[in-house]
């Protein structure tokens, strides 16, 4: 395409010429050797060569800092869409492994008595559950197209995982409150004491075997996901780091 254009200033200065020497010779036959031998002729081919070689020369010129403008603008989104994606996976690791902590403590406070105690008892809510997280078609597509199937498949399903744990533990906090609200209840440290009389107890145990249900499977959740959501993060920030060259520094969780 852009040899024609540079092409086509020459043609035209050969037909101008030609023409010009058809009216010259009343159109008679033409006489090429005239032709040739005419100094508009060469003087009119020189300047369209000469024109159409520096408006190839601007053309290819434009077109490339056109290529390189399109390929830095989807540098930039491809960028932009890696360093989204990493940022959730960031925030779902952190609020899993504060939940694991969470967790953690209510369970240290059960040993810390030594006595045999239920969930119900020593496990307390989550105040200020974390918001959910929901990857973007665009970023989904941004993994794929990195082409690790490994990332990829540790990556893809987390956020709806993460959104799972985040219900479970809400249901937890529900059961939890209303369980409690609805006893006398007469809180030493970290335990509940609950003062049922004992023929009302057969009404009150199965609230407290939902409430130690929920808290197990919960607790279940977080220890299996926890770790695949500390995966991820590793995973994900090498190969961000070594397709994209995106280099964002943190520091994991550490509890104290």
């Amino acid at each position: 395409m852009l040899a024609s254009k540079a092409v086509l200033p020459i043609l035209g200065a050969v037909l101008g010429v030609a023409v010009g020497a058809a009216y010259a010779t009343g159109f008679r036959a033409f006489e090429w050797e005239a032709i040739l031998n005419a100094t508009e002729f060469w003087a009119a081919i020189l300047g369209a060569t000469v024109g159409g070689a520096i408006s190839f020369a601007l053309q290819i010129r434009s077109f490339d800092e056109a290529r390189r403008t399109r390929e830095n603008e989807e540098q930039q989104k491809r960028k932009a869409l890696g360093t989204s994606l990493l940022f959730k996976v960031i925030r779902i690791y952190t609020g899993l492994t504060h939940i694991k902590d969470h967790f953690d403590e209510c369970h240290a406070s059960k040993h810390q008595f030594g006595i045999n105690v239920e969930p119900f008892q020593y496990v307390r809510p989550i105040l200020n559950l974390p918001t959910g997280e929901k990857f973007s078609a665009d970023e989904l597509a941004l993994l794929v197209s990195l082409k690790d199937d490994e990332v990829t498949n540790t990556v893809i399903s987390l956020d709806d995982i993460y959104e799972a744990v985040l219900g479970a533990l809400i249901a937890l906090n529900r059961f939890i409150e209303v369980f409690r609200t609805g006893l006398a209840a007469q809180f030493e440290d970290e335990l509940v004491e609950i003062k049922v009389p004992h023929d009302e107890l057969k009404f009150v145990r199965p609230k407290m075997i939902d409430v130690n249900s929920i808290a197990m499977q919960s607790q279940k959740l977080v220890l299996k996901y926890q770790p695949r959501a500390e995966r991820a993060f590793d995973a994900l920030s090498k190969l961000l780091k070594n397709k994209l060259d995106i280099g964002i520094e943190f520091s994991k969780v550490v509890k104290n």
